[in-house]
């Protein structure tokens, strides 16, 4: 590896995270950013932290330098949207997803938003979809098959 230079570090990288192979990813991800210091390698490495350590602080942090270098790259909306459904904030997820697939084609970007509309409707229409009842029936009935 340590022959290797930061294009194929981060080549490596992308295709472990495609293949869920996180701990693998941050450490080839991890080594192309001591390679070279880059708005993508930041914003990839601050995904595999939050995925692997759980160090969403250090995370949101590494993303957010890297899209204020570089704000024109889908792929830091990807991983700061990734961070935040880690973190469990949906909705500023969903935000920064939209804000991510205005700069252009991304597939990747464009899946991560399509989840969003694979929700159910609501058990009980007349609460919301965050009221206790409805998130313990709705899990209910999913695991029964009745949704």
């Amino acid at each position: 590896m340590n022959s290797e230079g930061y294009p194929e570090l981060m080549h490596k990288g992308l295709n472990a995270i495609e293949q869920e192979s996180y701990v693998e990813a941050l450490m080839l991800v991890e080594h192309a950013h001591h390679k070279q210091d880059t708005p993508l390698a930041r914003s990839y490495l601050a995904y595999c932290l939050a995925r692997v350590n759980q160090d969403y602080q250090q995370a949101l942090t590494l993303c957010q330098d890297a899209l204020r270098a570089d704000p024109h790259v889908s792929d830091h909306y990807l991983n700061m949207g990734r961070i935040y459904l880690l973190i469990g904030k949906r909705e500023q997820a969903l935000q920064i997803f939209k804000q991510g697939i205005k700069l252009g084609p991304n597939a990747t970007l464009l899946s991560e938003l399509k989840k969003f509309e694979r929700r159910q409707p609501v058990v009980f229409s007349n609460m919301q979809r965050s009221n206790r009842l409805n998130r313990i029936f709705g899990k209910l009935m999913s695991f029964i098959g009745l949704r």
